[in-house]
């Protein structure tokens, strides 16, 4: 909160937009210095290596495009209104026993955004009306100041992604750091392996030479080559995303198993009521087996719905 504070809308804005020109170029360069320089001279014409590290990129680029492709913003009142009477007019004819009260105890109001929005609210838990966007907000929802609009189910803005993560793409952005973590992790080893038949082994007596200000200075006394500056730059750039994507990624798996998000989580606002597995179904759906290490949503019986009710 106080990082957020100390700087301006707009400055966080295009905070986010450098974060994200950040990850696509790191993705990039990471992957084509592997399979034009480091693969072909490790192993040669091995395909199993270029196998690898194709999949890899394809599963984080795909994952990373899907965050944007499925973004969870809460749309205007206008198709909003639009939305509610055709929900409406299709409840009235296929669930006409709905039109008092649900089995959950929600009005058909309720029914009707839990058709439209994907959530059921919890009893005690109304909507709020944000002004800014003048909307109405289901429970969960927040409004975020630097993409200015009002997400479903808010996880948090990642100024890594620069974007909203919330409902509809909390999944593909937790399949994104999976991938990202098992490529960094890749590239590490390859980088390391690299550096050592190359240069010198990163774990022995040499190993000053891989803190940065002494390889600046050894490579502008030319005793080192801006390329051997490159390869330690990897190193630590891949080390770092390593360890980054990797707590991301077991943070934000183990709210999924436990329902709620970042901020249901520090504030102890709401917790489920249902199981880890059935916690974990709504957002990576019934074929995750799929969908997790395959980037096609080809066998989605729906989107992150994280439709449960809260007490």
């Amino acid at each position: 909160m106080a990082f957020s504070m100390s700087f301006s809308p707009r400055a966080l804005l295009w905070l986010s937009r450098l974060g994200l020109a950040y990850v696509v170029l790191f993705i990039c360069l990471i992957f084509f210095t592997g399979v034009s320089v480091i693969i072909p001279q490790l192993y040669g014409n091995s395909l199993i290596h270029y196998v690898i590290g194709v999949y890899i990129f394809i599963g984080v680029s795909v994952n990373l495009f899907y965050c944007y492709r499925f973004n969870s913003f809460i749309e205007k009142k206008e198709k909003q209104a639009e939305k509610d009477l055709s929900s409406v007019s299709s409840a009235s004819t296929t669930h006409s026993h709905d039109s008092t009260t649900n089995s959950s105890g929600c009005s058909t109001k309720d029914s009707v955004d839990h058709h439209v929005d994907g959530v059921v609210p919890s009893s005690g838990h109304s909507k709020s009306h944000c002004d800014v966007c003048n909307i109405e907000m289901p429970h969960r929802s927040h409004h975020c100041i630097l993409c200015q609009r009002c997400v479903l189910v808010r996880e948090h803005h990642c100024f890594f992604i620069g974007s909203c993560i919330g409902q509809k793409n909390l999944k593909y952005f937790i399949i994104f750091l999976f991938h990202l973590s098992f490529g960094c992790m890749y590239a590490l080893c390859l980088n390391y392996k690299y550096l050592t038949m190359n240069y010198v082994c990163p774990i022995s007596w040499n190993f000053f030479e891989f803190f940065p200000p002494i390889t600046l200075i050894e490579i502008l006394l030319d005793y080192r080559t801006w390329t051997f500056g490159y390869y330690v730059l990897g190193l630590y750039v891949t080390l770092t995303g390593f360890i980054g994507s990797t707590f991301g990624y077991v943070w934000y798996f183990l709210l999924v198993l436990m329902g709620i998000t970042s901020h249901e989580y520090y504030t102890k606002s709401s917790r489920s009521k249902f199981g880890k597995y059935y916690n974990f179904k709504m957002v990576f759906g019934r074929y995750w087996y799929i969908t997790i290490p395959c980037p096609l949503p080809v066998f989605e019986d729906a989107h992150s719905k994280f439709d449960v009710k809260l007490v």
